[in-house]
């Protein structure tokens, strides 16, 4: 499957890598820690609520987005 992508990328004069990643709790807490104490501040362009999931992958798909897109879930 990457073989097409990356056909594709060098046609198109891009770099295309890929990478494993293992999950970490320690990480996760870490990060949760940073961002609950301020030092790190998540850029959120927009809301939406769950059921507004087909106009939030819209407003993904037109590439305007300036930060995390987040669906809420009560």
């Amino acid at each position: 499957m990457s073989r097409k992508v990356y056909a594709a990328s060098t046609e198109a004069g891009a770099t295309y890598c890929w990478f494993f990643t293992e999950p970490s709790g320690d990480q996760l807490r870490e990060i949760a820690g940073l961002v609950e104490s301020g030092a790190i501040k998540p850029v959120i362009d927009r809301e939406f609520a769950f059921e507004q999931l087909p106009a939030a992958l819209t407003y993904l798909e037109a590439g305007r987005a300036r930060g995390k897109v987040v669906l809420k879930v009560k």
